[in-house]
């Protein structure tokens, strides 16, 4: 491996000095390494990524900053279909393979082509109104749905290929990849799930129904979710939030329809440490 690109979390701390580092390290090898940072940043929910930026005989890239940087990168860069390489400069950092102190000596794995590559799930959402795509959308973690406005609980339908799995009131549901499964999915109370599975989790968030529990299905199915009206006098307010930053409003009898992409996120592991061992490290 020898062709590099550099996408860089410019809020976090010495986020450019790491990148101008990591430049000169590959550059003294006879590597080629592009920084492909947005320059502007106005909203951290555009992204860090300056696609155009980013040449097309790539071979990896190396994203400096935490999980949400990482997850914003992941969807710019699905149609190119490179390798990601994360470093982690948040703070827990499930996604991110590598520590900032290690960084140097993972490059010199991958010169080497020492490492191996796990390709990740990518879901994608579909919301409609009156039978009307309204927005499309794939994310790498996991797509919400919650109340929103004047909400006090959302209720809503949950089918497995067509067949109702769950009617839920509370604070809504979440469907969750097996990456995303260590985040939102994890707090809410579902499961882990190992990164390389090729399943997809349903997890109700604060269900009034102590019933109701995570529901794991197979990659190949559709999980279809249908916003029901609560209150006879009030019109259903609910939002659809895709990876935790592009939020679409759905009201009563709107539907979200989610199903595994074609697009997948590759990423590097250099076999460090193992998945479990830095599983455990950083949920404890």
């Amino acid at each position: 491996m020898r062709r590099f690109c550099i996408i860089a979390n410019t809020e976090k701390e010495n986020a450019m000095d790491i990148a101008h580092d990591i430049t000169s390290f590959l550059l003294e090898r006879e590597c080629i390494c592009v920084n492909a940072t947005k320059e502007h940043v106005k909203d951290a929910n555009e992204g860090y990524a300056d696609v155009e930026k980013i040449p097309k005989d790539t071979e990896c890239i190396i994203i400096l900053g935490g999980d949400g940087t990482i997850i914003h990168a992941a969807c710019d860069i699905a149609l190119f279909d490179i390798p990601i390489l994360g470093v982690n400069l948040g703070t827990v950092g499930f996604l991110a393979d590598v520590e900032v102190n290690e960084v140097l000596k993972v490059l010199s794995m991958l010169i080497e082509d020492d490492y191996t590559i796990s390709e990740r799930l990518m879901m994608e959402g579909i919301v409609s109104h009156d039978g009307n795509c309204v927005y499309k959308g794939n994310v790498l973690n996991d797509i919400v749905v919650g109340r929103d406005g004047f909400s006090r609980v959302i209720a809503v339908n949950v089918y497995v290929n067509n067949e109702l799995t769950h009617t839920l009131m509370g604070d809504g549901v979440l469907i969750s990849t097996p990456t995303g499964s260590t985040g939102y999915n994890l707090s809410a109370g579902g499961p882990i799930i190992k990164p390389n599975s090729h399943v997809l989790v349903i997890t109700p968030i604060c269900d009034h129904s102590i019933g109701n529990r995570s529901l794991v299905v197979s990659d190949g199915d559709e999980i279809t979710i249908e916003i029901l009206q609560s209150k006879k006098t009030q019109t259903q307010e609910a939002i659809a939030s895709f990876d935790g930053n592009q939020g679409q409003k759905m009201g009563t009898g709107d539907i979200l329809t989610i199903h595994a992409s074609e697009y997948t996120t590759k990423m590097i592991n250099t076999n460090i440490r193992g998945y479990f061992d830095g599983l455990h490290k950083k949920i404890h």
